[in-house]
């Protein structure tokens, strides 16, 4: 890309140059950590991929290049002067359909477990249950089909339930989260307030207490009991 061998934005092309400064060992804030992206190649060879064209191949093989950079850029870019700090802290993944973005965020959470110091902790977020749960089901299907990663010596490293999962040798919990518990709607600085809730949406103008509660069965607005 930075041949210009790819058509890309300038400011694409001006990151990934960055980026390749700071592999090159010129940068004097930044450094690549070799041995933890070394870490990071030997997980990825115990991973397999679950399920599609290369089922069974290694997830290392199977691997393109936007995922490498990624893995590579977000984890193992880190401070001179404290090497457990990552330059990254905020990545934004702007990828087309179809392109495994589902499957490379699950990968991440997978390194992250066997990466990260004890009793870390791991999020993701959706608009709704759907969404949320499919990176979970990737990371289950991830961990299930790669032996070396989940068991050893006949015995299960992950505990894997409705609501989290755990690697247990450092206690690292996975959760998934869904963005449908609160949402507040406030117009300018009026007190209009529209507060939805997993069992009710409540509708508060100025001091009014009308409210809408919304059940599984049915919805009433209370005011006049209607159903």
């Amino acid at each position: 890309m930075v041949n210009y061998e790819i058509s890309a934005p300038r400011y694409v092309i001006k990151t990934c140059q960055n980026f390749m400064d700071i592999c090159e060992d010129k940068v004097d804030k930044y450094f690549f950590d070799t041995s933890k992206f070394r870490k990071i190649e030997n997980i990825l060879k115990l991973l397999v991929m679950p399920r599609g064209l290369k089922a069974g191949e290694s997830i290392f093989q199977c691997s393109c290049g936007y995922q490498w950079l990624l893995y590579a850029s977000i984890l193992c870019v880190v401070y001179r002067e404290n090497p457990s700090k990552r330059r990254y802290e905020t990545v934004i993944l702007e990828v087309g359909r179809k392109n495994f973005k589902t499957f490379t965020i699950a990968t991440i959470f997978v390194l992250l477990f066997l990466l990260e110091s004890k009793f870390s902790k791991f999020y993701s977020v959706a608009p709704d249950g759907a969404l949320s749960r499919e990176v979970k089901t990737a990371i289950e299907e991830i961990l299930k089909s790669s032996p070396f990663i989940y068991q050893n010596k006949n015995r299960y490293r992950f505990k894997i339930l409705r609501d989290y999962i755990e690697f247990l040798p450092n206690e690292n919990k996975y959760r998934f989260k869904i963005l449908r518990d609160y949402i507040e709607f406030l117009p300018n600085e009026n007190k209009y307030r529209f507060k939805i809730l997993r069992d009710y949406i409540e509708f508060l103008p100025n001091e009014n207490k009308y409210r809408f509660k919304i059940l599984r069965d049915y919805i009433e607005f209370l005011p006049n009991e209607n159903k």
